[in-house]
């Protein structure tokens, strides 16, 4: 038999809630317990919609960002550089359940527009999406896609409020990729139309950082 499980998770760091103005309220998402011929139209749809192969998206309810400044009002630290080395993830389990995933990865700096570091300094960044070892799923809160290795990136941080790394503000929205390449999971989630004014911000949102930040350095 086929069943889905809503679970309610609060995204923590070594238990304590982030404070963010990102801080997710919620996350809802659909786990298999078992197969048989015998799934329901309700599961197939909710399971189509929050799994695409290995990926699994963990819904969440975040805080508008309709602009770049929206991201900046968030920021301590804005830096460009390239993600040198991705820890393994954490992924917190009850009774077999997933309820909480992140991954820290360090950051090497390139150059720096906000905040006290230098270029060559490595900092530890919090990302909100990562790998189960044991089952080889992937799992993205409101489809956060891990950095790729050795790409630059533009980030907008905060330090966190109870542990020594960078949160990236507006989730997503602060993190924004130079190369501006797609994953095979975000066109297939383009394909699908899941997250359609998430995917148009992000684009403006980006647009508006390359544009202040690269294009007249």
């Amino acid at each position: 038999m086929v069943s889905a499980i809503s679970c309610f998770l609060k995204i923590r760091s070594k238990g304590d809630v982030m404070k963010n103005k990102f801080k997710i309220l919620f996350i809802s998402f659909f786990l298999l317990t078992s197969c048989s011929n015998g799934r329901t139209k309700s599961y197939e749809n909710n399971f189509r919609k929050n799994q695409y192969g290995n990926h699994v998206i963990a819904e969440a309810k975040l805080d508008y960002y309709g602009n770049l400044n929206d991201v900046e009002k968030e920021t301590e630290v804005i830096v460009l550089g390239k993600k040198i080395k991705q820890n393994l993830s954490t992924i917190q389990k009850n009774n077999g359940y997933v309820n909480g995933v992140y991954t820290i990865s360090n950051f090497k700096i390139e150059k720096v527009f906000k905040g006290n570091f230098k270029s060559g300094d490595v900092i530890d960044v919090y990302e909100s999406a990562g790998i189960d070892e044991e089952t080889g799923k992937i799992y993205h809160i409101a489809g956060y896609e891990l950095m790729e290795k050795d790409e630059e990136y533009l980030l907008f941080l905060r330090h966190s409020e109870t542990d020594p790394w960078y949160m990236i503000s507006g989730l997503k929205f602060g993190k924004i990729s130079l190369s501006g390449k797609k994953s095979e999971f975000r066109i297939e989630l383009e394909k699908a139309d899941h997250y359609p004014e998430s995917f148009e911000l992000e684009c403006k949102i980006r647009e508006e950082a390359i544009k202040k930040y690269l294009k007249n350095n």
